[in-house]
């Protein structure tokens, strides 16, 4: 296991990690997610230019490093507890070539390119196991600390298995499938609840663009109805007015409002 130096700068973290083609953001001193000023924009702003962590490291030369999931650099595993994932037959024999770093919980995050099989899963998804979440697959929008950082409690980040990125293997993907099943809902660390099982029909019946993903604190934000208006707070809005499935509101809420605005589209018609 590579032995981490705490006086290692964020500028160092954050190039070693972008030079493993991880895309890395600041956030707060000693925090291991996004946090603060310095964090705004996380979800979509990081990068692996070595010019832009420079910039990031004068304006912020004590920031703790984020890796930020993104199918166009790497899809991250956050396996909580390796021991209970292994129970439930997760292939870590088939995931022993790619970067594996250690956390100070004693869990792992997995790094992988998306490769043929990362397109199977495009959300952010969490895993139970007897009750525990267990599994977190951070597909976009989704962070780790990068390997190297240290939390304000001392707890570090280790690389484990210094190996090049591998292409997410298809048997991930099968166990990640088979075991999301089970929804995840309320406050699991920013995991997103499972989708509608009805979004294809969604997409299929009202012709719908998906135009946003609201960061890790909610499921996918839609735009009904291509091309036709919505209101915002009572006026005429082309464009991003859309809504999140939660626990309260998941098919009965983009039925009505899909419907509403179909409804709001055919009377304008009407009277044109």
């Amino acid at each position: 296991m590579e032995q981490v130096d705490q006086l290692k700068t964020f500028l160092e973290i954050a190039l070693a990690a972008a030079e493993r083609g991880l895309a890395v953001y600041p956030t707060e001193p000693g925090e291991r997610g996004p946090k603060g000023l310095r964090a705004t924009g996380w979800t979509t702003g990081a990068s692996t230019d070595p010019a832009q962590i420079a910039k990031w490291a004068q304006q912020w030369p004590d920031s703790n490093c984020l890796v930020v999931a993104n199918p166009a650099t790497s899809i991250v595993l956050d396996i909580d507890n390796p021991e209970l994932a292994a129970n439930h037959g997760f292939p870590f024999h088939d995931c022993a070539q790619t970067l594996w770093i250690r956390t100070p919980g004693k869990g792992l995050h997995l790094h992988f390119d998306a490769g043929r099989f990362g397109n199977q899963i495009t959300s952010n998804r969490g895993i139970k196991l007897d009750g525990e979440l267990a599994v977190e697959y951070k597909y976009r929008g989704s962070s780790v600390a990068a390997p190297g950082t240290v939390r304000a409690d001392g707890g570090q980040y280790v690389i484990e298995r210094d190996n090049p990125k591998r292409n997410i293997p298809i048997s991930v993907m099968t166990w990640l499938l088979e075991h999301t099943a089970e929804e995840v809902h309320g406050k699991t660390r920013g995991i997103p609840v499972h989708e509608d099982p009805e979004f294809d029909q969604l997409i299929d019946f009202f012709d719908v663009e998906i135009i946003n993903v609201s960061g890790i604190w909610h499921t996918p934000r839609i735009c009904p109805i291509k091309g036709d208006w919505h209101t915002n707070n009572g006026k005429p809005d082309f464009g991003a007015v859309g809504f999140a499935w939660d626990d309260k509101n998941r098919t009965l809420g983009w039925k009505d409002h899909a419907q509403n605005v179909r409804r709001r589209a055919d009377e304008r018609q009407a009277g044109d």
